[in-house]
């Protein structure tokens, strides 16, 4: 499976270790030395490419999707005159930076997936929310909202595995924001390491197959040899404070949103 051998390209394959995804889905991962089930119905447990490794895996519907959806949908005054590609983003962050951690108590839920939930929770009639707003904020208060909600709900599956990681590699697409890079790290209260390099699911398939042939003694030997870590984020114990008040509200209010989205789903809404 593709999210087996992305862990092993970005050097998750001993028990304990954890590897986080940041694209299409968030996908969140957590490996084992023997198979642990919890939480109960929901996610999946599958075999490492390592024998004798678990891992237990969270995905979230969305990851990279809420920002590029906020940034179509409500974003037009932010990137205005931005362009695309790195400059963009280097004008998100310094927008997002502008704004303090939490965004003055502005919450988004990353639920934009039409079909729902499925991690840590699954509900098919999720839906994606703003929550705190007032006539004091702004479009960057929303953005840094957005870039929070993801990191939240990555905290969010981690609460729910049966192991609690030291540290947490994270690739894919929004592993190039190192300002998300550090917001996830704050909100979980862990080192986040971006491995160097891109593709890992196809680099963790070829180091299967060159131990298959011999060209590792095993699997450390893999992981010495071709992964490296090209970044390193280290928690603020201020902002990790906040982000766990936050994380309690964030918990609270989705689970009170439960009925409603389910009432929500029972209107029968005009056709288009």
């Amino acid at each position: 499976m593709d999210v087996a051998a992305c862990a092993w390209g970005s050097g998750a394959i001993e028990p304990g270790q954890a590897s986080s995804i940041f694209g299409t889905a968030g996908i969140h991962q957590v490996i084992m030395d023997r198979p642990l089930l919890e939480p109960k119905l929901v996610g999946m447990t599958l075999c490492h490419g390592v024998r004798g490794r678990w891992m237990r895996m969270l995905a979230a519907m969305t990851a990279t999707p809420n920002l590029e959806w906020f940034l179509k949908e409500l974003g037009g005054s932010l990137t205005r005159g931005a362009g695309g590609g790195p400059k963009l983003y280097h004008r998100l962050e310094r927008l997002v930076q502008s704004v303090p951690a939490g965004a003055d108590g502005v919450m988004f839920h990353p639920y934009l997936f039409p079909g729902g939930e499925r991690g840590p929770f699954v509900k098919p009639t999720a839906r994606a929310s703003f929550t705190g707003l007032s006539l004091n904020h702004s479009a960057k208060h929303l953005l840094r909202a957005v870039y929070e909600g993801v990191a939240l709900a990555t905290l969010d599956c981690y609460r729910h595995m049966p192991i609690d990681p030291q540290s947490v590699l994270l690739s894919g697409g929004g592993a190039n924001s190192p300002l998300w890079c550090q917001i996830v790290a704050d909100c979980l209260g862990k080192p986040v390491l971006v491995p160097e390099g891109s593709q890992f699911g196809a680099k963790g398939a070829a180091m299967n197959v060159g131990g298959a042939a011999g060209f590792y003694r095993d699997a450390q030997d893999a992981v010495r040899q071709s992964v490296r870590m090209s970044r390193r984020y280290l928690p603020a114990t201020a902002r990790t404070r906040l982000y766990h008040e936050l994380y309690a509200l964030y918990r609270r209010t989705a689970e009170r949103q439960m009925d409603l989205w389910d009432l929500r789903a029972r209107i029968e809404f005009p056709a288009r």
